[in-house]
């Protein structure tokens, strides 16, 4: 018969798509921002929430192909720059419960307030409920998070203007992905770095529908570091992220035809380069 030691849950585990957290990490150190946003920013950083759905990162290595159109067989393959994948969050928006203080008075009952009799004879008083609201959820963090990044900015967020960038991950730090296993324990995590916005989605609000509302939020990245626990126990971390201002741009190596470097990057008279090939 055939080995089945992958189904011995003392041997092995098999992942399970359902058991992992995403954490969103936002930077409430940014000069310039709204003190509501900073407030936010702290209370949800660092939480690990439970989302409804969310896509690994991925990447792509496309190819371009050389052919001997005049009769021969060759076929040279030529890999191209490695791509990685958007990813998609969504979440249930959960909201804290507000809580009341009551504050007796004793003028007439207005809206929000419950009218109590007192004993007869004396004086009819009412108590007035003072709502104190919630302010921690994510889908209000993700709202102050893109207004700050749009730099409160109507020409920006009507679509005048691009937004900005830089502020936009001076802001969103971090998306982390964990895998666990039953016991909670860590598998892997991915860190998506270098992040910038593609979309944000609400629910469809409808009578017949009373099901839990959802928002996903959609980014890419310029990568993903990928970790996973050790034999020594400690985090073995690959992917790094080697940020880059906006400023930097690679260096074209050009080359003479006896295949050394040409000394000056940036002339094209004296240096070859390779033909531009067919994609197939």
């Amino acid at each position: 018969m055939p080995s089945s030691f992958w189904a011995d849950p003392k041997k092995t585990y098999a992942k399970r798509n359902n058991l992992f957290t995403v954490q969103i990490d936002f930077n409430s150190s940014v000069p310039d921002i709204e003190p509501s946003a900073k407030d936010l920013f702290n209370k949800v950083s660092g939480i690990q929430f439970v989302a409804t759905s969310v896509s690994l990162p991925s990447f792509q290595i496309g190819a371009e192909v050389d052919r001997n159109n005049i009769g021969g067989e060759q076929r040279i393959v030529a890999p191209k720059v490695m791509d990685w994948t958007p990813i998609k969050i969504t979440f249930a928006d959960f909201v804290e419960r507000g809580t009341y203080d009551e504050v007796l008075s004793k003028e007439s009952p207005q809206a929000g307030e419950t009218f109590v009799k007192g004993q007869p004879g004396v004086t009819e008083i009412t108590t007035t409920r003072l709502a104190k609201y919630p302010d921690s959820s994510l889908y209000q963090a993700l709202m102050h998070a893109f207004f700050e990044s749009f730099n409160r900015d109507p020409a920006i967020y009507q679509g005048a203007q691009q937004i900005n960038l830089d502020k936009f991950r001076k802001i969103f730090q971090n998306v982390i992905i964990t895998s666990h296993f039953d016991n909670g324990d860590m598998i892997e995590k991915w860190t998506l770095k270098g992040l910038w916005p593609l979309g944000f989605e609400n629910s469809d609000l409808s009578y017949e529908d009373d099901g839990i509302r959802k928002f996903s939020f959609e980014v890419d990245y310029e990568t993903a570091e990928y970790s996973h626990i050790g034999k020594d126990g400690q985090e073995v971390k690959i992917f790094n992220h080697n940020p880059r201002s906006k400023t930097d741009k690679p260096t074209i190596k050009k080359r003479n035809l006896d295949g050394s470097l040409v000394e000056d990057p940036k002339s094209i008279n004296n240096g070859w380069s390779a033909p531009i090939r067919r994609k197939k």
